[in-house]
C-alpha cells in the first residue's frame, strides 16, 4: 500500500492552498472533505456482515465528495474479500482506484479536524503522512467573520483552535517522523522553502510548477463557496488583519484562552489595555457568552463521539 497522505487542520488555516498545490505534483491526488474517518470510521460495525458493510456502502452513495471518486462497487467488494477487511483498507480502496483512473500513484485527502484521528490512521497505515495546518487564532476568527452564519461564536471558535492545537502538539510529539505543523503564515511568506520542507516530509521530488498549482488535478467534489480562494494567489495580506477586524475585548479572551499554545507555535501576544469599563465588561458579559458558547460546543462534539 502506498503512502498515503492528510491535510488537516481547521477551516480558514490554508488546507484548500496546500492541497492544490501538492495536487499540481505529476503523483500525486487529493480529495477532500470526504469525512471517512471523522464520520463512517467503525459506525457500522463488523464489516465482515455483509449487511453493515452494504450499508455502509449505501451511505457512501449519499456523499457528493464520496461519490466523486467514481466507486465502481463491483470492483470495490471484490478487493476488500481478497484481504482483510477493515474501514482502513476500504477507505485506502476507494482512493486508490481514483488515483489509478486518474493515473497518480500516491493519494490523499482533506479533511478538517482529521488531526483527532491520527491514532487510527497511523494504526491502519504505518506510512501515512499528516500535514497540520495552523494559522494565528486572532487571523483565523477574523477571517470567519466574513461569514455570516458563524459570527458571535468567539467561544466556539476559540475553544476548536484550542482543541486542534492540542492534538498537533501531541501528535506532533507521538508520531515526530510522521506527523508536520505548517504554520499559514510560513506558507504564504515562503512558499518555496515551505513546499520543498513539505515534498522531503512526503518524500517527493519538488516541483516548480506547484508553486503556481499549474495542472493540479482538481477533486470534482470541491464545493462552490470555495471558488474564489482556488483563484486568490497566495499572499501576506491577510497575515495581523484581526488588527483591524476584531475588537480589543476579542483578543484578549483568544489570548487569555490560547495564550501559551500561541507562544509555543510562534504566535506573540499583543499587550491588552482596558479602560476600567472595558474591563468590567469583559469579565462579566464577554466571559460569561463566550463560555456558554463553548460548552455548547463541547457537548455537541462529546455527543457525536459518543454516538
Amino acid at each position: 500500500m502506498n503512502s498515503p497522505i492528510f491535510i488537516g487542520g481547521l477551516e480558514r488555516s490554508g488546507k484548500t492552498y496546500m492541497r492544490l498545490m501538492l495536487s499540481a505534483h505529476p503523483q500525486l491526488f487529493f480529495s477532500c472533505r470526504t469525512n471517512l474517518w471523522t464520520s463512517y470510521h467503525n459506525r457500522y460495525g463488523d464489516l465482515n456482515k455483509k449487511d453493515n458493510l452494504q450499508l455502509c456502502l449505501a451511505d457512501f452513495a449519499k456523499s457528493k465528495h464520496i461519490r466523486s471518486l467514481t466507486l465502481d462497487y463491483s470492483r470495490l467488494k471484490w478487493d476488500l474479500e481478497t484481504g482483510p477487511v477493515s474501514y482502513g483498507r476500504l477507505f485506502a480502496l476507494i482512493h486508490e482506484h481514483h488515483a489509478e483512473s486518474i493515473g497518480k500513484s500516491r493519494w490523499g485527502d482533506q479533511t478538517e479536524f482529521i488531526e483527532s484521528c491520527a491514532d487510527k490512521i497511523f494504526f491502519a497505515y504505518p506510512n501515512a503522512k499528516i500535514i497540520h495546518m495552523l494559522r494565528d487564532p486572532r487571523d483565523r476568527y477574523e477571517s470567519m467573520l466574513h461569514k455570516p452564519h458563524r459570527r458571535g461564536r468567539l467561544g466556539v471558535a476559540t475553544a476548536r483552535w484550542h482543541t486542534s492545537t492540542v492534538l498537533a502538539q501531541k501528535n506532533q510529539d507521538k508520531y515526530s517522523e510522521r506527523y508536520k505543523v505548517i504554520r499559514y503564515e510560513s506558507m504564504v511568506t515562503n512558499p518555496e522553502t515551505t513546499l520543498k520542507e513539505t515534498c522531503e516530509f512526503l518524500g517527493e521530488n519538488f516541483f516548480p510548477e506547484m508553486l503556481q498549482m499549474q495542472n493540479e488535478t482538481r477533486f470534482a467534489g470541491q464545493v462552490s463557496d470555495k471558488a474564489d480562494e482556488l483563484n486568490r494567489p497566495l499572499t501576506t495580506q491577510y497575515i495581523g488583519c484581526y488588527h483591524n477586524g476584531l475588537s480589543t475585548r476579542d483578543v484578549a479572551y483568544i489570548q487569555k484562552q490560547t495564550g501559551k499554545l500561541m507562544l509555543t507555535f510562534g504566535y506573540p501576544l499583543d499587550p491588552i489595555h482596558f479602560s476600567w469599563k472595558e474591563r468590567l465588561r469583559f469579565h462579566l458579559f464577554d466571559g460569561t457568552i463566550n463560555s456558554f458558547h463553548k460548552l455548547g460546543w463541547q457537548i455537541t462534539k462529546a455527543r457525536a463521539i459518543g454516538g
